[in-house]
């Protein structure tokens, strides 16, 4: 198995995470990619993983899914998922790639 940690701030990950639950958000480009992080694996394999705005705001909500490239070909994609943290996997080529979103730490003094 290879991870990858992604540490993103807190109020971007609730921001994009709210859109995945409340039908209403009408503010962006339908079918567009709202928000993507890349994640790069060791052996040069990447999985983006990205928010979309639903083609029918007032009766969907935006979706997540996770797509891994062989660069340069997109090589698999997860099922739709209707929360963007936490943790996203795909096999290829008999390997599991999984990478975790998650709020980076405070550093509080």
């Amino acid at each position: 198995m290879q991870r990858v940690h992604l540490y993103l701030p807190q109020s971007l990950i609730e921001e994009v995470n709210n859109r995945c639950r409340e039908i209403g958000y009408d503010d962006f480009k339908r079918g567009e990619v709202y928000h993507s992080v890349t994640a790069i694996f060791p052996d040069g394999v990447e999985m983006d993983i990205k928010c979309v705005a639903p083609l029918n705001p007032s009766e969907e909500t935006y979706w997540c899914e996770a797509v891994l490239f062989d660069p340069p070909h997109e090589v698999a994609c997860s099922d739709i998922g209707d929360e963007f943290s936490g943790e996203w996997s795909i096999e290829y080529d008999g390997k599991l790639y999984e990478v975790n979103i998650l709020p980076e730490p405070s550093h509080a003094i």
